[in-house]
């Protein structure tokens, strides 16, 4: 239970079987590669051009048939992997859709670290990708066609019933006619106005809310017979073809009709493509380590001839990974495993490593910060109060078993991602403790059950209670944890200041107020008054000692002056009784609502009703629980003695999106 020991691992190979070193490395996944560019006895080769050597990073594009090198290497990947990416989300949208509950159920596809790179060199990815493109480029387009289709079959439609062209009117020789529209009025005051001209003669093409498709018959020229029926609201019918509008009408239908075809036919061309979207998945995996791999030769140090990797290996692994590459490459490299020095361990990445009980816990952890490398690791001793604190905000033994019982299932029939599978086994660890509070509470589902501890109600000063001291302990831990972490620092003057001197403090408070309400303890009282106000007094002697001058005083009352927090810390522990209260107080009340309702309802709408609100109320609980509790680690807790700064140790590995990577030994590959 704590930061995992690390050595320092190095690796001298001949350039050559560099890629093949970076894939065998990759394929173990165990060393977290160090910029060797930031090294000062590395300058010279990196910074300096006279000694320089060409890059190490070179990729070339069969496309474009160029060979990249450096950043235009790199991008060039990058864009490979999105172009991927894209074809496989392409490929996806047009496939049925999966359940939720058989995607839950579906597990990733597994193959071996040697599979991926075989299937990966091999598979012609340009031709899917582009394949992808083109297909959703022309879905695109024949979107876009169809919906200009659409939109002039819908304006041409309502004139379906036109029996002459505006071009065909034009060739009458004793009568002129204009095809066109005029408003539909309450009073119908435009199409009378047209009724009761004398000049003209109409037959009415289409009626409909807003207006009248009309053919204006009459002798008087076109030009005359266009500036009477303007004052009539009338609008020319604007239409340059020669066929008429039904014949137009049905030539839009067939393209309409055959994009659509069009359209089912590329579709069901992207759904049988479901062997080249798996292979895909597979070429995403073998780019994205390739891309890695090549990443990381920006840290690689190299000469004429060989080449460098240094960085770091937990050291539990560290022989094994010695025997396996001198085993794959014998005399080809020369591998040393060393110790870090005390000095170098800012540099250090931490992984954190605990038991089964606290890794769902490490989390919580790096959300924080993660420690630095030669400290100690804060998960154990945050872990049983994060999990107490939580129970006891929400509190009810219902709750508690919905908890368990659904994070058991899902671990049991789903599967989920590494990260959330650690989600699940801290929520089932919350259901543990807050069955426990359910219980001393007498809660289950709101209800009262026929026996508990404690009415979170009627003894509200006892819960009170029961939090400043949990929050008391808590705190205490925090001074002494201080402590641990000042003599690691090798600072005994912060480690009094800091820590034993608000411990004493505190330890004399407790006996001052003992010895004042216990009977015959009032020694304790003049015990505890003496121990605070040594260790008040200590507090600033210590700090002029350390900084050796008025300087030091400043800065131990202002040490002092902390105290003003600490009491507000006291009061922070009072939300583990509030929301405890004010969960037990909403599900009681939804009770009642359902309740209220006619026997018949209670059976039927109340049972669905129940299920609902108190699922929605465990979910609002466990919200409130997760978040205070966060506050009262990171603020009350850590803040005590935990300073971070510590990186995190990531290893040369592969991403495993979509394929998982099987294990397999060295020898295997």
């Amino acid at each position: 239970m704590a930061i995992s020991p690390m050595k320092y691992v190095t690796i001298i190979a001949a350039k050559q079987s560099l890629d093949s070193v970076l894939q065998s490395v990759q394929h173990l996944r165990q060393v977290h590669v160090k910029d060797l560019s930031t090294e000062e006895e590395w300058h010279d080769v990196f910074h300096n051009e006279e000694t320089s050597t060409p890059s190490l990073i070179h990729q070339y594009d069969e496309v474009e048939d160029v060979h990249l090198s450096d950043e235009e290497a790199l991008q060039f990947l990058n864009q490979r992997i999105k172009r991927i990416e894209d074809a496989i989300h392409q490929y996806e949208h047009y496939l049925p859709a999966k359940k939720l509950w058989e995607k839950l159920r579906t597990p990733l596809p597994s193959l071996s670290f040697k599979e991926i790179e075989q299937q990966g060199r091999a598979f012609d990815e340009h031709q899917v990708v582009e394949y992808a493109r083109r297909s959703v480029e022309r879905l695109n387009e024949i979107d876009t066609q169809e919906e200009l289709v659409r939109a002039r079959h819908d304006s041409l439609n309502k004139w379906r019933n036109l029996e002459v062209t505006p071009l065909q009117l034009q060739g009458f020789k004793y009568v002129n006619a204009l095809i066109g529209t005029v408003p539909n009025t309450e009073d119908d005051e435009y199409i009378n106005e047209i009724k009761r001209h004398p000049d003209f003669v109409y037959d009415v093409v289409y009626l409909n809310d807003y207006e009248y498709g009309l053919v204006v018959f009459s002798a008087l020229p076109v030009e005359k017979m266009q500036h009477i029926l303007q004052d009539f609201g009338f609008q020319p019918f604007e239409y340059e073809e020669t066929v008429l509008p039904q014949v137009k009408l049905t030539a839009y239908e067939q393209e309409m009709d055959d994009l659509k075809q069009e359209r089912q036919s590329i579709i069901q061309s992207m759904r049988s493509k479901q062997n080249e979207l798996e292979n895909l998945k597979v070429q995403y995996e073998y780019v994205s380590n390739l891309a890695s791999r090549e990443r990381v030769k920006r840290y690689i140090g190299d000469t004429q001839n060989l080449v460098a990797i240094e960085g770091w290996i937990e050291e539990e692994k560290a022989e094994a990974f010695q025997q396996e590459l001198t085993q794959q490459f014998g005399h080809e490299i020369v591998i040393r495993i060393d110790q870090i020095e005390e000095e170098d361990y800012d540099e250090v990445p931490v992984k954190l490593k605990n038991n089964r009980l606290f890794e769902p816990f490490e989390q919580i952890t790096s959300m924080f910060a993660l420690p630095k490398y030669g400290h100690f690791d804060p998960t154990p001793y945050m872990m049983p109060f994060y999990a107490v604190f939580f129970g006891m905000m929400v509190a009810d033994a219902g709750y508690g078993l919905l908890l368990i019982l659904g994070t058991w299932l899902g671990l049991k029939l789903f599967q989920l991602a590494p990260s959330m599978r650690l989600n699940f086994r801290l929520f089932h660890a919350f259901g543990w403790t807050t069955l426990l509070w359910g219980l001393i509470y007498g809660s289950f589902f709101g209800l009262s059950l026929p026996f508990k501890l404690l009415d979170v109600t009627e003894d509200a000063l006892v819960v009170i209670g029961i939090s400043i001291v949990l929050g008391a302990i808590q705190m205490v831990l925090g001074f002494m944890l201080n402590i641990k972490e000042q003599i690691i620092e090798k600072d005994p003057y912060t480690a009094y200041t800091d820590g034993l001197a608000w411990i004493l403090i505190f330890v004399g408070l407790v006996f001052f107020i003992a010895g004042k309400f216990v009977p015959g303890m009032a020694m304790l009282m003049t015990i505890g008054k003496w121990l605070a106000l040594i260790n008040v007094i200590g507090i600033v002697i210590v700090s002029i000692a350390k900084a050796r001058g008025a300087v030091g005083l400043a800065t131990g009352l202002y040490n002092l002056f902390g105290a003003s927090g600490y009491i507000g810390d006291f009061v922070s522990y009072t939300r583990l009784m509030a929301l405890g209260l004010s969960g037990a107080s909403i599900g009681s009340a939804f009770n009642m609502i359902v309740d209220m309702f006619p026997t018949p309802l209670k059976f039927t709408i109340g049972i669905v009703l129940f299920i609902f609100i108190h699922l929605f109320n465990l979910f609002l609980s466990s919200l409130s629980g997760y978040v205070h509790g966060l506050r009262l680690i990171f603020v009350e807790f850590f803040g005590k003695f935990f300073e971070g700064g510590g990186r995190p140790f990531e290893p040369l590995g592969a991403k495993e999106k979509y394929v998982v990577i099987k294990e397999e030994k060295m020898g295997d590959y």
